[in-house]
């Protein structure tokens, strides 16, 4: 899709000593700085090639969607849209990531990630799937009543989509699945997926980009 679309994208790996997992904040996955890690290969990058510094956007799946609810704080001055695929929030994120547009998709039955999250396994809390979007809606001040639509997939699955949408173009949208498991949707795997997580994400960052301070 990038060399279709025109955008550049780098696959960055978790912490190959901690079964390449992302240092979330949560002890049990990794202990590495991987916020100076992204930050690095983000002014790498730009160095080397052509970034349009306005549209700078982070997505992760499972754990590294965890990392990236993280890294949007973090690198909230860079990053103008973050997705989570599959992932969970710890609790522990603050009101930084305010000006960043977040997308959440997420299965109802997910056995891993439980969508009703996890109060605390092996000394992870996993925040319930509906407190992503309720976190960025407050910091954001997002109106409390979003759009809501609801699909009937071929397979019989519903799809809710539900958006907010406030001043600047932030927005916050979630996708919630009724039936798919732990799986990048649409992806290896999973192609006869209801949704494409992928052409999801995209067209979310597409709408979306930073206002560069000068």
């Amino acid at each position: 899709r990038a060399e279709r679309d025109g955008f550049v994208v780098a696959y960055l790996n978790g912490n190959a000593k901690e079964k390449n997992a992302w240092n979330n904040k949560q002890w049990f996955f990794s202990d590495r700085n991987d916020i100076e890690f992204t930050k690095s290969v983000m002014d790498e990058l730009s160095k080397d090639l052509n970034i349009d510094q306005s549209k700078i956007y982070m997505v992760g799946f499972s754990n590294g969607a965890s990392f990236v609810h993280r890294a949007a704080g973090q690198l909230s001055d860079r990053v103008a849209a973050i997705a989570d695929v599959s992932g969970w929030m710890t609790g522990k994120e603050k009101a930084e990531a305010k000006g960043v547009s977040v997308l959440s998709i997420h299965s109802e039955d997910d056995p891993s990630v439980l969508f009703k999250g996890r109060p605390l396994w092996q000394g992870v809390v996993m925040k319930p799937s509906e407190y992503t979007p309720k976190h960025y809606r407050q910091i954001n001040n997002l109106p409390v009543e979003p759009v809501i639509t609801v699909e009937k997939a071929a397979n019989d699955t519903n799809i809710q989509t539900t958006d907010w949408k406030g001043e600047g173009g932030i927005e916050v949208k979630s996708i919630f699945i009724e039936k798919e498991g732990h799986l990048w949707f649409g992806g290896k795997a999973n192609e006869a997926a209801p949704i494409n997580a992928t052409d999801e994400v995209l067209e979310f960052f597409n709408q979306h980009q930073k206002v560069i301070k000068p």
